[in-house]
């Protein structure tokens, strides 16, 4: 879909594992979305305009919200250093794509909105980045508080994956809007960088 909607995409991610002490291995669960496209296609129609109880004024305008929400089982090789710790993880789980469309016009409430969503596909992707921790603000007989700074990168596939897609065209000086059922699978390349602190107890 990169091809289709090029550009910087923002992304939401959540990750949670577990593992044993001794070995460099955790496993876990995780949760990211990006919005994929926002955009407002404007008609030639201006007025008063009246649906489902809701009432607006002005140019009449169709939004399209795509975000593209993944959940995963993620297993990330990372030794236990305290310091600097490099890392790569595997990710395997599915995608979907969730569409909300609003009809509104310039002034008054939305006329309509609704969310849709495409087919659940599968999903999975790499990534390797560093984990460092510059200094330690607080160390005592209570434990440590650590900064940590983490530095990567990961790559997603997904596929196929179900949108609609508004087109408008002029026809005879009058504009209208069309939606298709458009298909294409997902890659994006997600880099990141993550601020926090850290406590450990001794």
């Amino acid at each position: 879909m990169t091809t289709a909607f090029a550009g910087l995409l923002p992304t939401v991610g959540l990750h949670f594992g577990m593992g044993l002490r001794g070995i460099p291995l955790t496993l876990g669960l995780g949760f990211h979305q990006e919005l994929i496209a926002n955009q407002t296609w404007s008609s030639s129609e201006t007025g008063v305009f009246a649906y489902g109880g809701n009432v607006g004024f002005g140019t009449l305008h169709l939004s399209r919200r795509l975000e593209a929400r993944h959940f995963d089982v993620v297993l990330r090789l990372e030794p236990e250093w305290r310091r600097f710790r490099p890392y790569l993880e595997l990710l395997g789980g599915t995608s979907q794509i969730f569409c909300v469309s609003t009809l509104s016009a310039t002034l008054g409430s939305n006329l309509y909105s609704q969310e849709d969503t495409g087919g659940l596909t599968w999903s999975y992707g790499y990534g390797a980045g560093i984990r460092f921790e510059p200094f330690h603000p607080m160390v005592d007989s209570r434990g440590s508080l650590a900064l940590v700074v983490t530095v990567g990168a990961r790559r997603m596939f997904a596929g196929p994956l179900t949108y609609l897609e508004p087109r408008g065209t002029v026809v005879g000086g009058v504009q209208s809007t069309t939606i298709s059922i458009k298909e294409a699978n997902f890659d994006v390349i997600e880099p990141y960088l993550l601020i926090g602190l850290e406590s450990r107890s001794p």
